[in-house]
């Protein structure tokens, strides 16, 4: 894994716990999570890991696809070929 792969693995982590926490943890009353705290984070994160997954086999699958509709379009009469569009 590359230093973008586990930055970009580091966003993503972040941003289901942070969704997950201000979702799931109601009050700071006891120190730990109560059973309810607990079961609400286990569906919230695996509904995020499952949402992310999904997401990313989706991307694989259309990326390459897209990339070349894109480049296609782009060199089609009439457009400007000076400047290809950039990732």
């Amino acid at each position: 894994m590359d230093i973008a792969d586990f930055r970009q693995f580091l966003i993503v982590y972040n941003a289901i716990t942070e969704k997950c926490f201000s979702s799931c943890i109601t009050h700071f009353k006891y120190r730990n999570t109560d059973d309810d705290e607990k079961q609400c984070i286990n569906l919230c994160t695996m509904k995020m890991i499952n949402a992310n997954n999904r997401f990313m086999h989706q991307f694989t699958e259309n990326g390459p696809l897209a990339d070349k509709q894109i480049q296609q379009a782009f060199l089609s009469p009439g457009t400007n070929t000076a400047n290809p569009p950039t990732q």
